[in-house]
């Protein structure tokens, strides 16, 4: 490990213990990914400030609302770390309120894209046209693949949204690959989670889908397991194509990486589960080489916008999808 990964690894580890020092009662993963958004912003994790954010939480929501069921601990993260915790909440429950109209309930899957677009967002105008413009990709999604198509996809819809490239083009690109990672990969959902990933990168989905499998075989070469049972793994395989490193520095870094991380406290089997670490590892080592540099190509300078979106997606579905 480089020495900026071994001190991500550890602030990471002390943004743990932070957080579950407050929120000890919250599950393992939650507070580990929790943690990781402190970790990427490189902040130490401040308890006084998390327990003030959920303060203003508590004051504008419910016990049993979508905000404080999925995903509590890194929305107060985010709070906290905008430096304008109200304004920031406040401005991603109205970009959630206009994600859910002519919705009935609410769902963890539909705030995720709501932070998704706040955090990208840079004015609530904005905001308003990717919520639109990532209701116009979701809706081609449910038209293509109706019968895999469901919430979770919205997030990626959200992801999409925020390409400079056009619709028509990133969702023939995305069903291209798709249709080829079809060869290889058979759980249709995960599948069409990594083809809308890999839809942002300005590779023909041929050369894509190829990084990909490079990857797959370099994780398997460097003994990391991956059961390909839930979207999660794929979505994490998908973000690590856009990094320009080769496919066996990459997984030879994050196998390093997700074994260091096993060892702290808080990490281990019995707290956390085996994806969550995989995603720690991978987003760690994708920073720690991309982050500060000056990133000539498309790929190497939206990696980091990949990163942080999976990452949002993950933390709020962590319950949902990983239990």
């Amino acid at each position: 490990m480089i020495q900026q990964e071994e001190q991500m690894v550890e602030l990471l580890a002390s943004n743990r213990e932070a957080v579950n020092s407050s929120f000890a009662l919250e599950g393992g993963d939650e507070v580990a990914s929790a943690a990781l958004v402190w970790t990427l912003a490189g902040k130490q994790a401040s308890k006084e400030e998390l327990r003030a954010c959920f303060d203003v939480l508590k004051g504008k929501t419910n016990l049993l609302s979508t905000e404080r069921q999925s995903g509590k601990l890194t929305l107060l993260s985010r709070m906290a770390l905008s430096g304008d915790p109200a304004a920031y909440l406040a401005e991603t429950q109205r970009i959630y309120k206009r994600v859910m109209e002519g919705k009935i309930l609410g769902t963890a899957s539909r705030f995720g894209t709501a932070m998704i677009i706040a955090n990208a967002a840079k004015s609530p105008e904005e905001a308003d046209r990717l919520v639109e413009r990532t209701k116009a990709i979701y809706a081609r999604m449910e038209e293509k693949h109706p019968v895999i198509t469901n919430d979770h996809d919205s997030a990626f819809a959200a992801l999409i949204a925020l390409s400079e490239r056009e619709d028509d083009e990133l969702m023939q690109d995305a069903e291209e690959c798709y249709q080829l990672l079809g060869k290889e990969y058979k759980f249709t959902e995960g599948r069409q989670t990594m083809a809308n990933v890999l839809a942002l990168s300005p590779l023909s989905p041929a050369e894509k889908v190829a990084r990909v499998e490079e990857l797959r075989a370099a994780f398997k070469a460097n003994k990391i397991s991956m059961g390909w049972t839930t979207s999660l793994e794929f979505a994490t395989l998908a973000m690590l194509a856009f990094d320009n490193r080769s496919a066996d520095e990459i997984a030879a870094d994050v196998a390093e990486l997700r074994n260091a991380i096993k060892k702290q406290k808080g990490f281990g089997d019995l707290s956390v589960h085996g994806v969550t670490r995989l995603l720690c590892a991978a987003v760690i080592s994708m920073y720690s080489h991309q982050a500060g540099q000056n990133v000539d190509d498309i790929s190497g300078a939206i990696a980091l916008v990949v990163a942080e979106a999976i990452l949002e997606w993950f933390i709020i579905l962590t319950v949902v999808v990983i239990n």
